[in-house]
């Protein structure tokens, strides 16, 4: 935009709109965004300011089955998802985004960043809930999505560069604090569940009414709230003992989760509320050696945490996640990083993981005796394999990017779990 004085101000407008019929049978995706940015410049401080407003018409989920053995079900065709004609759900963002960079010298430097904004998705939506190999059936429960989420973030981070005994070091502190106020609002369905033979176009058959017809559904009368406050508080070092080859990095950092869960705000007060608390300590090992300027390998461990804001058949608070990640691989960077790739092999550990109920509570629905939806447990997970990342850019504006990942997802007793996919392949440009 210009200049005053010694402070520049500039702008940018982002906006984009796609209308994409997919590679599925009645699978679609129609997606616009718009994105005005302000950026203010003056001295060794930047100061930028952004909106974001995001609307996504898209199904809720695919419902490809799983075989007895496992394995994708492609009997009725590869394009064949087994989804509903107009089984399309409204995914609304908008979001207000502030950063504030300053530079204290040429090696240290602060970004504190905040950010408020809304998410909403609503629309009537189904999957196959039920797979009977036996008679060859699939069934169907329609429901309403309608679920809405206020957030606000709040993340402070300083970076510095340093020398100690002619080694190169970087330390990296910082805190972040996140609330989120969510909402998952459950319909009455009063549409029978109907069951399609396991056939190309039987999903066809299955009829998804609007939420304004008053036969099929009847609006919500429970107002359902989870508050859920998050911190997090971490330092990182990295220290490289042998100039251009050899780096070590080293993290810790704790976090904690305060849930506060209320069956129904329409209620009069005091309302009744269940908390769950959780905090863990949380590390982060790596190694890394560099042969030359194409090509590395590293190794590493990491422990990842994560509350579980659901409740089981009890409506009892779940535990929540803990995991453990050793990842070893290797980098390449040729032709001037014209050619790029990334391959690892990986070892994950999760404990206390559920999924979702899929039909099995009340009434052949997702919800438990006290109207909540619930989750199953599982409990830990093993997930092994690699995965591979491969690009090259033939030139400035054009680039081919190809992923690849195989792997298995097992239980404490080494069963599959189910809804899991074992490889994935693709190649974009």
């Amino acid at each position: 935009m210009g200049r005053l004085a010694a402070a520049k101000l500039s702008y940018r407008l982002v906006g984009s709109h796609s209308d994409e019929n997919k590679y599925y049978r009645n699978d679609s995706d129609r997606r616009s965004i718009i994105f005005p940015s302000f950026k203010l410049d003056i001295h060794d401080t930047t100061v930028i300011a952004s909106y974001e407003r995001q609307r996504v018409y898209s199904p809720p989920g695919g419902t490809g089955i799983l075989t007895p053995t496992g394995k994708w079900y492609t009997g009725a065709g590869d394009r064949e998802l087994f989804l509903p004609p107009n089984d399309i759900q409204t995914f609304d963002r908008y979001a207000f985004r502030s950063q504030w960079i300053q530079r204290f010298s040429p090696n240290w430097e602060m970004k504190a960043q905040f950010l408020q904004g809304t998410y909403t998705r609503f629309g009537v939506g189904t999957y196959a809930q039920i797979v009977n190999w036996n008679n060859r059936t699939l069934t169907f429960n329609p429901y309403v999505d309608d679920f809405e989420m206020d957030f606000i973030n709040l993340q402070n981070d300083i970076v510095g560069r340093y020398t100690i005994a002619g080694m190169n070091n970087q330390s990296m502190f910082g805190a972040s604090w996140r609330k989120a106020v969510s909402s998952n609002r459950s319909w009455t369905n009063r549409n029978p569940a109907v069951v399609v033979p396991i056939a190309p176009r039987a999903a066809d058959a299955v009829i998804l009414h609007d939420t304004g017809n008053a036969a099929a559904w009847t609006r919500p009368t429970l107002l359902p709230r989870n508050t859920a406050y998050t911190s997090n508080v971490y330092y990182m070092h990295e220290l490289e003992p042998i100039k251009d080859r050899l780096r070590l990095v080293a993290g810790i950092a704790y976090s904690n989760q305060d849930t506060i869960n209320v069956a129904n705000m329409n209620m009069p007060s005091p309302q009744t509320a269940t908390k769950l608390y959780s905090e863990d300590y949380l590390h982060r090992l790596g190694i890394i050696w560099r042969f030359n300027k194409e090509f590395l390998i590293y190794a590493n461990q990491s422990t990842t945490f994560s509350g579980n804001s659901g409740v089981d058949i009890n409506n009892n608070p779940l535990d929540p996640v803990q995991g453990t990640d050793n990842e070893i691989g290797f980098k390449t960077a040729f032709f001037n990083g014209r050619l790029s790739s990334t391959v690892s092999v990986f070892d994950m550990k999760l404990t206390n993981q559920a999924e979702n109920a899929r039909g099995l509570g009340v009434g052949g629905s997702d919800l438990n005796a006290a109207g909540n939806p619930f989750r199953i447990l599982i409990g830990k997970t093993l997930t092994r394999g690699w995965d591979a990342v491969v690009s090259f850019a033939f030139n400035e504006q054009w680039q081919a990017i190809a992923t690849a990942y195989k792997g298995t997802v097992k239980d404490a007793n080494g069963r599959n779990i189910t809804r899991t996919y074992d490889n994935s392949w693709s190649l974009f440009g």
